[in-house]
């Protein structure tokens, strides 16, 4: 991602003459489905990279989410979620942080049936679609 933003391979020397450059990188764990996962993420001199990968202030990888919703679909309480990431895969996420998870997820899905059409079917009755 950075030679894409930068325009040169890591130890180019056309890379020098340019005047954004590498800037070392930083340290960063996040959660995975895969438990803990360390990363140095790199930089650049003029502070203009944004990773898409894991993005700036992304504390968790996407399929950990699922997981969490996975889990909450089949019944689990939030605490029982907590407990289970915890002793499965390492991942230590507070109650608050799960909870956040799953009512984004509610709220689309809010969002979705709102938006749906009403379906009033052959008889001009109203169905819950």
């Amino acid at each position: 991602e950075l030679t894409d933003h930068l325009g040169y391979e890591k130890g180019d020397p056309a890379g020098r003459e340019l005047p954004n450059a590498r800037n070392g990188s930083s340290p960063k764990t996040v959660a995975s489905e895969a438990g803990p996962v360390e990363l140095n993420i790199p930089r650049d001199r003029d502070g203009t990279f944004t990773p898409r990968l894991v993005p700036k202030g992304s504390r968790r990888l996407g399929g950990l989410d699922d997981i969490i919703i996975s889990l909450y679909a089949g019944g689990m309480t939030l605490r029982d979620i907590q407990h289970h990431l915890t002793s499965t895969i390492g991942t230590d996420l507070s109650h608050e942080t799960i909870s956040k998870i799953c009512d984004e997820v509610l709220d689309a899905v809010d969002e979705e049936k709102l938006s749906r059409p009403v379906d009033r079917g052959v008889s001009g009755d109203l169905r819950s679609g």
